[in-house]
């Protein structure tokens, strides 16, 4: 297929998306609440529990690194957080 026929294959799809989506923003634009869309969601959990494990440490007063991780069944996870707290000379003082 030369360049020319993949142009055209491209702006074949386009039209055709144009044609199609060109009546849903006109109702959307519209702000006449006739722009609904209707869609079906089934939302579950891919597992019933999942264990969670993790930590948080302070380095100094300024440092502090959390880590936490998730698993059981096909589930995993794992997040690290570097965490930097500045303050403005005398801001961090302890009111009473």
């Amino acid at each position: 297929m030369g360049a020319n026929a993949n142009r055209y294959c491209i702006k074949l799809i386009i039209d055709g998306l144009t044609l199609a989506l060109t009546p849903i923003v006109e109702k959307i634009d519209a702000g006449d609440g006739s722009g609904v869309v209707h869609y079906r969601l089934d939302k579950r959990p891919k597992g019933e529990w999942n264990m969670l494990v993790g930590g948080q440490y302070q380095l100094n007063k300024h440092w502090q690194v959390m880590a936490e991780g998730g698993f059981i069944g096909d589930r995993s996870s794992f997040l690290l957080s570097a965490n930097y707290r500045f303050g403005f000379k005398g801001g961090n003082k302890v009111r009473k």
